[in-house]
C-alpha cells in the first residue's frame, strides 16, 4: 500500500452482490490495545482494526463474501471482498471481471508488512472516485480491498496489523 493524501473521506465501496448475513457467522472481534481484533474463522485471516468500526457483510455468489469495515468517527471506510480462486496469479482476465471500468493505472507488486505479496493499483468506484485496490492471493482465496484514495494512509495502518491464521 502506497502512501497516500492522509485525512478523512467518506467513502461508498461498491458491494459486489446483495444479501446480509446473519450476525452470529464466524468474525469474532475481541478488544485488544489500539482497537479490536477481528478473526474470520472461514477465510482464515485476522486484523486490527480501530475501536469504533462496524462491519458489514455481504454473501456473495460462489462463496464468496464482501466485508465494508466504516469508522463513523473519521467516516473512513474501506471493503474487503473474498472469493475462492484456484490460480497462483492475478490474471488480466481476473481484473477485467472485477474491474467492469477497466481502470488500473500504477499498478506493482508490493510485499505487505505480514510477508504475502500482493498487486497495489490505482482505479475509479462510481461514487467514490479515485481508489486504491490491493489485491493478493493466500490459502485459495483472492482477497481485494478497496479504499478511497484520500484513506490510504489509514488502511496502510491497519494492513500492519494483518495476520493469517
Amino acid at each position: 500500500i502506497q502512501a497516500g493524501a492522509a485525512g478523512a473521506g467518506t467513502t461508498t465501496p461498491q458491494v459486489h452482490n446483495s444479501g446480509a448475513l446473519p450476525p452470529q457467522l464466524p468474525v469474532q472481534t475481541s478488544a485488544v490495545a489500539g482497537g479490536k481484533r477481528m478473526a474470520h474463522e472461514r477465510f482464515g485471516f485476522e486484523l486490527t482494526v480501530p475501536e469504533a468500526i462496524e462491519i458489514e457483510r455481504f454473501q456473495e455468489e460462489g462463496g464468496a463474501e464482501t466485508m465494508v469495515f466504516f469508522d463513523p468517527t473519521t467516516q473512513q471506510e474501506f471493503q474487503l471482498f473474498v472469493t475462492p480462486y484456484d490460480k497462483k496469479e492475478i490474471t488480466k482476465e481476473r481484473l477485467q471481471l472485477d474491474i467492469k471500468n477497466g481502470i488500473v493505472k500504477n499498478m506493482q507488486e508490493i510485499i505487505l508488512p505480514s510477508g504475502m505479496r500482493a498487486t497495489t493499483f490505482e482505479s475509479e468506484v462510481p461514487g467514490i472516485g479515485p481508489t486504491r485496490e490491493v489485491w493478493f492471493i493466500e490459502k485459495g482465496h483472492l482477497y481485494e480491498i478497496t479504499v478511497a484514495k484520500q484513506c490510504d494512509v489509514w488502511l496502510s495502518q491497519i494492513m500492519t496489523t494483518w495476520k493469517v491464521q
